[in-house]
């Protein structure tokens, strides 16, 4: 790694920046490289009613969007790398990447079927859903996810699949998917083309126990 590195990262949905710990552990380890990190806060949090409300695809696209262009060109001898969980790497599939050297998405969003959605949030405690108003969604560490109907119309009407083989046509893409995953259950790897497929032991809300082998590989991947 003979250039400038900065790493853009993209956080998964309904969380803040750090997606739980995992971005900022990975963080401690890339300021050692002396890697530049900036992490993108799509979600408006209100610290009164510990809500987090999300915009829908487009309006983060458009921020994430942003962050890419005045990153560039304030350093425009640098190689940047779009580093994307769950749901989110949807949004960096939205983006203008032509400029990015490298994408990494963690566990990426694979699930629109909005039965099966329905299904699964009603399962959560606390949950309420209303596809054409708000919907309020509790999570472990006690905040509640607000959800707007535009972003469940744009989560519905997105082919995720034909997004991330586009996508790996422009840019040289990883993907690393947990086996103990208990969200999103990948079966459609026929489907994936051109893409690095890595399979790591770990669930989907990152716990500690799983995160030192993922942040081996993604430096690993980030310093080829």
């Amino acid at each position: 790694m003979s250039k400038k590195t900065i790493v853009i990262f993209s956080h998964g949905f309904g969380v803040r920046s750090g997606s739980y710990g995992l971005f900022t552990d990975l963080i401690k380890e890339f300021d050692s490289l002396w890697i530049e990190s900036l992490l993108t806060e799509y979600c408006n949090y209100n610290p009164n009613t510990n809500e987090v409300r999300v915009k829908p695809f487009s309006e983060q696209a458009k921020i994430l969007q942003t962050t890419i262009d005045e990153t560039r060109k304030n350093n425009p001898n640098t190689d940047i790398i779009l580093i994307g969980q769950s749901q989110w790497s949807t949004i960096i599939s939205l983006c203008d990447t032509s400029q990015i050297k490298k994408i990494i998405m963690i566990a990426p969003f694979f699930y629109t079927n909005k039965e099966d959605v329905i299904t699964r949030y009603n399962l959560n405690p606390g949950t309420t859903i209303d596809l054409e108003n708000l919907s309020y969604r509790k999570r472990t560490d006690e905040t509640t996810t607000v959800i707007p109907a535009n972003h469940r119309q744009e989560r519905f009407n997105t082919n995720i699949i034909d997004l991330y083989n586009k996508k790996a046509i422009e840019n040289e893409l990883y993907i690393f998917y947990w086996l103990q995953d208990q969200v999103i259950k990948f079966e459609q790897y026929d489907e994936v083309k051109n893409v690095f497929i890595m399979n790591l032991d770990g669930d989907h809300d990152f716990s500690k126990q799983y995160r030192l082998p993922l942040i081996e590989k993604v430096k690993h991947i980030i310093t080829l």
